[in-house]
C-alpha cells in the first residue's frame, strides 16, 4: 500500500491464487469498509519482473477472517474464498484444498 497524489490517495497491489479469491478480499475486506468512498480496480497476471518473489508466510492461527467473520460460516467460503491465506486456520490452501 502506498499514499499517491491525484483522483485517489491510496494505491494497493493485491496479490492472490486466482481471480476468485482477489474477488472475494476486495468484496469481503476492501469495498465494505466506510472509509471507502470510490475505488477503481485493475485486474493483471503476474509480475514479468521479477520473475520470482520470496514470500515468508508463517502458519495462520486466526479463526476470524480480516473481514470480522468466521470463514466456516461465510457463504463464498469454499466457493469463490478459500480462507483468507494467511490469515486464518481455514485457508485451503492454493488451489482450494
Amino acid at each position: 500500500m502506498a499514499t499517491t497524489t491525484g483522483k485517489y490517495n491510496l494505491n494497493l497491489a493485491l496479490v492472490a491464487e486466482n481471480y476468485s479469491a482477489l474477488e472475494a478480499t476486495i468484496e469481503n475486506t476492501i469495498r465494505p469498509l466506510e472509509e471507502v468512498r470510490e475505488m477503481d480496480v485493475s485486474l493483471g497476471s503476474s509480475p514479468a519482473y521479477p520473475e520470482f518473489v520470496d514470500f515468508k508466510l508463517d502458519p495462520p492461527v486466526r479463526e476470524v477472517a480480516p473481514c470480522g467473520k468466521v470463514c466456516k460460516g461465510c457463504y463464498l467460503y469454499g466457493k469463490k474464498c478459500h480462507g483468507c491465506p494467511p490469515a486464518t486456520v481455514y485457508f485451503k490452501g492454493f488451489g482450494g484444498e
